[in-house]
């Protein structure tokens, strides 16, 4: 609350309607133990008076800080609001569990109006809003207004607003469909932690001189229209988070020269607009907690002021931009738990960050991710591999094919041209009558062989085929005796007669046993 105050004699209304004011609040911790009647209301804790006029002008309420001692009850604004000249009224931070604004009252000089709470409190209604002519500053966080539908348009009937907060007010219509609201002066909008389940709405974009708008931790859904994001006064349009960035949360003061876009935790889905990448001036963009989906546009290089970048938990698809290895800049960035692939590009930034920043891209490889040669020599041998089963599978498919056609031309030509058919059979005829010449011919010389060896000897020494390994010795008479009757056999089965092939195979005289075992000669078998 306030401190010391130069005295100034009160206004005897301004301290009658304080006065009701505490009678009507719990001050548990004798904050207010001050405003007595034993001292000026000037100088009383939390309130401010003109100089000269002794009027209130400024009444803050909020507990001192670093400490927890709020106000509770019942708190009637209306009394407040009845302060004829009072520019500020700060009653943040307190645990009023109602709000009423019943009565007659006109605060044509109010500036600045803060009633956020602790928890959920609940007013009446919002019509006494339309008294507040001359409003800049208005927040209302913490308040519930579920059953007010018509919000927006109470508020667009205040010309002077230049920043509205109703955070956490259980807001459940954004009016999407509403192309435009009379918000001409508004630079700050934060409408985090309602309950809007509605498509993006298209009223925003036309807000000419926005410069902070907060929907974060909404249930907003589908795409953000295309339109021109970026201001007349070229900073930008600002959907803020919480806000994080950089890993660090920010005061309740908001610092509006920090320019910040956040959309994150709804249910935004599709492509990133390419108008957002448009706003170079932009030094935290957090999109994070979405459904983004489809590529991130090489256009986000041109942010080069841009210092905290989160497009973590989406669906986005593709390589990372070589551009961004340019973002001289950024000093926070969280990419992961998308659907990223390829390597990281090379620069001046993108390898100061470590592996949190990119884990959940199973595909994305490259310092500081490891294994990224290990995958690439991978892929080079699966590649390789396919490569030479496809030329294996080729090499089959031909030969099979080269096969038939070869086999199919060369007998289907037979077939079909007798000339050739003829000419064919008569060369395997040739042929066959040359190997039986040189087989009987080279049978005739073992043999003959055989004989001179049998002339010597008598016996020949022949090796039988079955088990038995001991050489034996048969009569050689027996062995010739069988030699003649494959001779005739073959001879016969060709249809030459005996006579040649006895010329061929017993052209000598030969020796043999008569029946007692003497040697006799022969004569050759045609006489």
């Amino acid at each position: 609350m306030c401190s010391s105050h130069k005295l100034v004699r009160c206004n005897k209304k301004d301290r009658t309607t304080l006065l009701t004011f505490k009678q009507g609040v719990t001050d548990n911790f004798n904050c207010l133990s001050s405003w007595s009647t034993q001292h000026d209301c000037c100088a009383w804790e939390g309130v401010h008076c003109h100089n000269i006029t002794g009027r209130v002008t400024k009444l803050d309420l909020t507990p001192p800080p670093g400490l927890f001692k709020p106000l509770v009850g019942e708190c009637n604004l209306s009394l407040l609001l009845g302060l004829e000249f009072l520019q500020f009224l700060d009653l943040s931070d307190n645990y009023f569990h109602t709000i009423t604004t019943h009565g007659n009252f006109t605060a044509s000089s109010l500036h600045y109006l803060e009633t956020s709470q602790y928890d959920t409190t609940h007013i009446d209604n919002l019509q006494w809003l339309s008294r507040l002519s001359s409003i800049k500053y208005l927040d209302l966080s913490s308040i519930d207004l579920h059953k007010e539908t018509n919000w927006l348009q109470l508020v667009a009937m205040l010309p002077s607003l230049s920043e509205l907060h109703l955070r956490s007010c259980e807001l459940n219509n954004i009016l999407p469909s509403l192309n435009y609201v009379n918000l001409t002066s508004l630079k700050t909008l934060d409408l985090a932690g309602n309950n809007f389940h509605n498509e993006f709405p298209k009223w925003l974009l036309n807000l000419s001189d926005i410069s902070y708008i907060d929907l974060s931790y909404n249930q907003l859904k589908g795409s953000i229209p295309k339109g021109d994001l970026v201001t007349d006064n070229g900073i930008y349009i600002d959907y803020k988070i919480d806000v994080f960035t950089k890993g660090h949360d920010y005061e309740i003061n908001f610092d509006l020269l920090h320019r910040t876009i956040d959309l994150s935790v709804n249910n935004l889905s599709r492509e990133i607009p390419s108008s957002l990448y448009g706003l170079i001036l932009v030094q935290t963009l957090n999109l994070s907690y979405n459904h983004f989906s489809r590529t991130i546009h090489k256009e986000i290089g041109g942010m080069k002021t841009l210092e905290s970048l989160d497009l973590s938990n989406n669906k986005l698809t593709g390589e990372i931009p070589t551009s961004m290895a340019y973002m001289s800049f950024i000093d926070y960035l969280n990419l992961s738990c998308n659907n990223l692939s390829g390597r990281i590009p090379i620069g001046t930034q993108l390898q100061i960050f470590d592996a949190s920043s990119y884990i959940g891209n199973p595909e994305l490889c490259g310092a500081p991710l490891r294994n990224c040669a290990a995958k690439e020599e991978n892929g080079k041998h699966i590649d390789m591999d396919a490569r030479n089963e496809e030329k294996r599978e080729s090499f089959y498919v031909g030969m099979g094919f080269g096969f038939a056609v070869a086999f199919w031309g060369t007998c289907g030509s037979l077939l079909l041209v007798r000339r050739w058919r003829d000419t064919y059979y008569r060369l395997l005829d040739q042929l066959w009558d040359q190997l039986y010449v040189t087989f009987m011919v080279t049978f005739n010389h073992f043999f003959s062989k055989l004989e001179e060896a049998a002339d010597y000897a008598g016996l020949v020494f022949v090796r039988p085929l079955g088990k038995n390994k001991n050489w034996m010795q048969i009569p050689i008479f027996k062995v010739m005796a069988e030699v003649e009757t494959l001779i005739t056999f073959v001879s016969i089965y060709r249809g030459r007669g005996g006579g040649a092939l006895a010329r061929i195979t017993t052209n000598r005289p030969r020796k043999q046993k008569d029946k007692s075992g003497d040697l006799v000669s022969l004569k050759c078998a045609n006489g």
